[in-house]
């Protein structure tokens, strides 16, 4: 890049309302890092989503992390990285070889590109080439660019995008989606009010996705804090994340289980969690229409299995020739 570009990158400020602080300065930089030790100290907080990243300056940056690192060990930051390419994102982790020799010391980094990859898909049918949830499956075959693609952090939404659902309320979808982030290998982000399917788009207004929770204060309409308070279809919603959620409650194959996928066969995207002998095998009918997928294809994970339990629904899974799945079913099964 020009020396200009990166000059305005770096040392230029964000927004004209957002002063740019010079980290390069000793007694800046020494401020800024007594006020992270105090607010741990005073907040007793476990973390911090650092914003706009890549803005600051470099050295500043991976001192502060370095300095964090050596006094709370346990602590972690996640940098915020909003470009969509993995080869981007990967070079800002710690221990990166992509930015060696230096090191940015930044244990945990932002998806992007899972982010924009899901929403595009979940517009389209999933094809072999590059539609629907193969995409998903083109964002990872670059986890070999990340040093440990366990701490990068994947989500559908934030408070910065328009909200999953859009103004719409396509819940199988929304499930799907959420299936995908709360198995795959990383480190899931949720928003609030997902689970009773809020929606919203950043074209109205940045407060249009950042509206209150329903519920909880004196004089509110509604309160979807109780099944009572929440329509049908919230309820179902609300249902499904403490279904997955509670399973996921300290289960190691998802929190530290290798990961095999599958290149899309039928419309179908498959992928394998696996840990000490343990297999969760995740399917996914990325299109509105019924498939039939031959489970030949997963013969390295099934193996000799007949049958497995799908936890989403606690049916029983019978492992034959073929396997039929419906529009947009999301299969999550313990072999």
């Amino acid at each position: 890049t020009s020396q200009y570009d990166a000059d305005q990158m770096n040392d230029g400020w964000f927004v004209p309302s957002m002063p740019d602080l010079n980290q390069k300065n000793p007694h800046v930089y020494r401020y800024l890092v007594q006020n992270s030790f105090w607010w741990i100290e005073f907040a007793n907080i476990d973390g911090i989503r650092m914003d706009t990243y890549p803005y600051a300056d470099y050295d500043a940056m991976s001192n502060w992390m370095k300095e964090l690192s050596e006094e709370y060990p346990n602590y972690n930051t996640v940098g915020e990285t909003w470009v969509t390419e993995p080869a981007y994102t990967a070079w800002w982790q710690k221990d990166s070889k992509l930015s060696a020799p230096k090191n940015s010391n930044l244990k945990t980094v932002m998806d992007f590109s899972f982010f924009d990859k899901i929403n595009t898909a979940k517009n389209e049918q999933t094809e072999t080439w590059f539609k629907g949830l193969d995409r998903i499956y083109n964002n990872f075959v670059y986890d070999f660019l990340y040093p440990n693609p366990a701490s990068v952090l994947a989500f559908i939404e934030n408070h910065d995008t328009d909200r999953f659902l859009g103004e719409g309320n396509n819940l199988p979808m929304l499930k799907q989606a959420s299936t995908l982030l709360l198995t795959t290998r990383r480190i899931p982000q949720l928003y609030y009010g997902t689970e009773v399917m809020m929606n919203g788009v950043k074209s109205k207004s940045d407060g249009y996705v950042r509206k209150d929770f329903p519920g909880g204060w004196t004089g509110d309409a509604t309160n979807a804090l109780t099944p009572a308070g929440r329509t049908k279809i919230q309820n179902e919603c609300y249902d499904f994340y403490k279904t997955i959620l509670n399973w996921r409650k300290g289960n190691d194959v998802i929190a530290k289980g290798s990961m095999v996928q599958f290149m899309v066969q039928n419309g179908v995207y498959a992928y394998a969690r696996q840990y000490e002998g343990k297999t969760i095998f995740v399917m996914l009918n990325g299109t509105d229409a019924e498939t039939t997928v031959p489970l030949k294809f997963y013969k390295e994970i099934l193996k000799d299995s007949k049958q497995g339990k799908d936890i989403l629904s606690g049916k029983a899974i019978t492992f034959g020739e073929e396997l039929k799945m419906g529009p947009r079913e999301s299969l999550v099964i313990e072999l």
